[in-house]
């Protein structure tokens, strides 16, 4: 074999470059690769439930394999730890100890099988790190929505705190819904010191001792941020009140300070955290001196936070910037303006997400976007709005809105005069909107003849799917492309045969339609369509100019993870759900 005669240096680089599956096809057939790939393949360890139903089960089994199977210890190699979990079905009261609390103080609580499952996880955890030296690991991730093992991370026996205190970027998603933090206290990350990288989903107020602690001692080093509260309720939020506990308790800061907490910031994605009224003190607090990404997802208060920003004085570098609006029919139109103005104040956006509460002018944004049209490669734009049907079975619930608030003749008004549209001044790869397919053609058609546009994404909140008949797919009716997918509706047929066929874009890869959001948990109701070649074979299920993507397709799957922060921007459901 010729790749034997290269350079030991060499070869594990190109070997680092080796998909996981090739590695060990690999290691079955070489003595010398099974020795040089061993370190790559067990560099990161990735531990995934099967079922969302009994998560800790299936994670005990696979964790005993992996820590028992080995002779020599493999494990030497493992810089990256993650335990994971999908959250497709299972979205309420995932953790199995799930503490209610009512029934806690009235002696009506048991869980005993609960308490044996994260126990018996809990030890083989224990027995796995114990393969580890200490200082080993740089990433931990505990992605399962549940409670996080006592022994694991806690002040007085956390095992990763003892012996692996040099981890530089923890992930956690635990279920804030859960009381067990009431009783044994919120994970401990003060030991943690290198920090570099903290995301944190399914916060609750309890945690607030511990990131001040936390703040208190990384802050200043901390590059990336996610904190993500699922539910206000969880952290005692009051529109009306004049407190803001998270900025008071978690951060540890009064409204008038202009202290900047954060310094080294260069990602920062917020979700469900209050701004108000403590909009100026957390301006100052995540500095701007070096992001490149912010994120507001469901902030409230977002619009003074990003007004104070402006009036720092400080030069705006963002290359990503998503914001998402709470639903408000009021005031939906002067909602926006604080992001129309934050726009305008910079350039030098590569990727701009928003999803505003309809009837909004989506001309406005469109234009506004405009400002960074010499860098903006990807762009997304969902409006959101609620059912004001009172025959309606979905009454006052959200809902999307589709036609963008133009209606007929707004959309005749832009067709006949492309010179309104600002969608035709910019030079995108990937565009996403959530808009009725002969409406999007008559905003794009103008567009064709540029030679950019990759990947086109008609959004659909899956959440809407289930309850509105949708523009995108037939319900019930299905194709076997290698795997049964979903119909696609007449009128997204029509649109995908002028999208890809001689009137439309030369350049167009990829036409995604529906809800990417969380990992394809709406995967049921999506639609991936690719340009049909004349190399296809004559089975091959279709349009004239399409064709269903299939699971072969390697171009188109690695085409969907370039632009995954697109595809999965401004979801409409959180992660989790903390409702009875």
């Amino acid at each position: 074999m010729l790749l034997t005669l290269l350079p030991v240096e060499l070869l594990i680089e190109i070997l680092s470059q080796v998909s996981r599956s090739d590695l060990k096809r690999l290691c079955e057939v070489s003595k010398l690769f099974n020795k040089l790939a061993t370190p790559i393949l067990y560099r990161s360890v990735v531990i995934k439930a099967e079922s969302e139903v009994s998560l800790e089960k299936s994670l005990d089994t696979k964790l005993l394999n992996i820590t028992c199977r080995h002779s020599e210890n493999v494990l030497r190699f493992t810089r990256d730890f993650q335990i994971t979990s999908s959250f497709h079905d299972l979205t309420h009261k995932r953790c199995s100890r799930n503490w209610d609390f009512n029934d806690y103080y009235s002696g009506e609580f048991q869980n005993e099988d609960g308490d044996i499952l994260m126990g018996k996880l809990e030890q083989t955890i224990i027995r796995f790190l114990e393969k580890l030296e200490d200082g080993q690991l740089r990433n931990f991730s505990w992605e399962l929505g549940t409670c996080i093992p006592e022994q694991l991370l806690s002040s007085y026996n956390g095992q990763l705190q003892a012996k692996q205190n040099k981890i530089e970027s923890i992930r956690l998603v635990t279920d804030g819904s859960c009381y067990t933090h009431d009783f044994v206290g919120a994970p401990d990350l003060t030991s943690f010191q290198n920090l570099k990288r903290l995301s944190l989903i399914g916060l609750n107020r309890f945690y607030f001792e511990s990131l001040w602690g936390t703040f208190n001692g990384i802050s200043d080093q901390l590059q990336e941020l996610e904190l993500d509260f699922v539910d206000w309720q969880a952290i005692d939020y009051d529109p009306d009140s004049p407190e803001n506990y998270f900025a008071e308790e978690a951060l540890g800061m009064s409204r008038k300070d202009k202290i900047c907490i954060f310094p080294s910031l260069r990602v920062l994605l917020l979700s469900r955290v209050p701004f108000q009224p403590f909009q100026r003190a957390m301006a100052y607090a995540f500095g701007f001196t070096h992001l490149q990404s912010l994120r507001l997802r469901l902030c409230p208060g977002w619009e003074g936070f990003l007004a104070h920003v402006q009036r720092l004085n400080s030069r705006i570098r963002l290359k990503t910037l998503e914001v998402q609006h709470t639903v408000n029919c009021e005031d939906s139109m002067g909602e926006g303006e604080q992001l129309l103005t934050f726009l305008h104040a910079f350039d030098g956006l590569e990727e701009l997400f928003v999803s505003t509460s309809g009837p909004s002018s989506a001309v406005d944004l469109w234009r506004a976007a405009l400002k960074h049209g010499a860098t903006l490669k990807r762009f997304v734009h969902h409006q959101r709005t609620v059912n004001i049907d009172d025959e309606s079975a979905y009454f006052e619930e959200e809902c999307d809105l589709p036609d963008l608030s133009f209606g007929p003749e707004g959309i005749n008004r832009l067709s006949q005069d492309p010179s309104r549209n600002p969608l035709v001044s910019l030079d995108l790869e990937c565009l996403g909107m959530c808009c009725i397919p002969s409406y999007l053609k008559h905003l794009l058609a103008p567009c064709a003849a540029k030679r950019l546009l990759k990947v086109l994404h008609i959004r659909g909140s899956g959440s809407d799917a289930l309850k509105y008949k949708s523009l995108i797919i037939q319900r019930d009716k299905y194709v076997n492309n290698g795997k049964e997918c979903p119909k696609v509706t007449t009128k997204l047929h029509h649109f995908a045969e002028w999208i890809f066929g001689p009137e439309g874009f030369p350049s167009m890869k990829v036409l995604a339609a529906g809800d990417f959001s969380h990992d394809g948990r709406y995967s049921k109701t999506n639609v991936i369509l690719c340009r049909r070649e004349v190399s296809d074979p004559p089975e091959t299920i279709s349009g004239r100019f399409y064709r269903y993507a299939k699971e072969s397709d390697v171009g188109v799957w690695s085409l969907l993870e370039t632009y995954s922060s697109a595809l999965a921007a401004c979801p409409t459901d959180s992660i989790l759900e903390y409702g009875a």
